[in-house]
């Protein structure tokens, strides 16, 4: 829950209980940038959770154009890999009873399609699935694109990693 109105002094009942903050139940507007992984999945359904009644969800597949290719090439294979992802996670958004916008970004990097689409939309929270893997002195290493996001995202930012024993196991490879 997020506490949307500006906090006053707390008011108190007539028996001298705290009266409840206002909260609403849920964002308005998310943004899901998908990739065929787990957690890009697992991102839906968590952005579908936390949707307020007569959300929008924005799922964005972004279609990384090399730099010696004119942004508008054809790249009929990634093409129809980034339907199917926005059709499955149109899916889950259906099963949860969300209002879906399916899109498709060409972009020479993956995080400014992104955060161009955020901006674009006016999302209130993007969710975005994330690999992770450890350096030596176990500290978290993410990779560019999610670093980008982070910094030039203009909304919020809930990262979907990967579960605990699924990140020991690629850990130990």
């Amino acid at each position: 829950m997020v506490l949307r109105e500006r906090q006053s002094l707390p008011s108190f009942g007539r028996r001298g209980r705290r009266a409840k903050p206002q909260v609403l139940r849920g964002y308005r507007r998310l943004l899901v940038p998908l990739v065929a992984t787990s957690e890009s999945d697992r991102a839906v359904e968590l952005a579908c959770r936390l949707a307020a009644d007569r959300a929008h969800l924005v799922a964005v597949s972004v279609i990384e154009v090399p730099s010696l290719l004119p942004l508008d090439s054809h790249m009929l294979d990634e093409e129809v890999a980034a339907r199917a992802l926005l059709d499955r996670a149109g899916a889950t958004a259906d099963s949860y009873g969300i209002g879906f916008a399916p899109t498709m970004v060409r972009a020479r990097e993956a995080a400014d399609g992104i955060v161009r689409i955020a901006r674009a939309e006016d999302v209130e929270l993007l969710v975005m699935g994330t690999g992770r893997s450890s350096t030596s002195f176990g500290h978290a290493r993410r990779g560019t694109t999610v670093r980008h996001v982070l910094e030039a995202a203009p909304c919020r930012v809930m990262l979907v990693t990967p579960d605990a024993e699924r990140a020991r196991a690629q850990d130990a490879a």
